[in-house]
């Protein structure tokens, strides 16, 4: 008799109006489970090398208590390729406007369409390599967050402050002193 009275009670379901609630909620869930239950592939030697590398620093299972860290590694990789693609633009506009600061009798030495191409190339490979400096940061942070490090700061975030002043600088530098010279 004391079989029959006790019943399993379904799981209580919560209807929570703010989205935010539901999710904290399910994270408060999630955090229960062991990491044990996340896929888990084994790679021989047999497998080529790039499905290895692939496999190891790409494609990785996240729990749902730790994906705000991998989120937001997503997005500072997404601000380092921002920050590049503006370098970029900021090439084209250079060589564009510069090369229409054509006059009839141009200073061969220093005037803006002489500077034009070298310094639109000069924000091109900034361009380039800040995007391998996000790539790079992007791909060790992923590694040290699977092994369930916490990282803070970076050399990268220096390199990318120190080559942005520099450049501006010079691209500063190089317009006043052709236009005192052309004056």
């Amino acid at each position: 008799m004391a079989e029959a009275t006790q019943r399993e009670l379904p799981p209580v379901r919560h209807s929570l109006s703010n989205p935010s609630d539901q999710e904290a909620l399910e994270l408060d869930q999630s955090q229960d489970q062991p990491f044990s239950t996340l896929p888990v592939t084994i790679t021989d030697r047999r497998t080529p090398r790039i499905v290895r590398w692939w496999r190891s620093h790409v494609s990785l299972g996240v729990p749902h208590a730790k994906c705000r860290d991998h989120l937001a590694n997503e997005r500072t990789f997404l601000g380092y390729l921002r920050t590049g693609q503006a370098f970029a633009i900021l090439g084209v506009i250079i060589a564009q406007l510069m090369q229409l600061q054509h006059s009839l009798h141009p200073n061969p030495v220093l005037g803006f369409f002489v500077v034009s191409v070298p310094l639109s190339s000069v924000c091109h490979g900034s361009a380039i390599l800040i995007s391998i400096l996000g790539a790079s940061r992007f791909f060790h942070w992923q590694q040290e967050m699977s092994r369930g490090y916490a990282l803070f700061g970076g050399w990268e975030l220096h390199s990318v402050a120190v080559l942005t002043t520099l450049v501006i600088a010079c691209l500063f530098c190089l317009v006043l002193a052709i236009s005192i010279k052309e004056d």
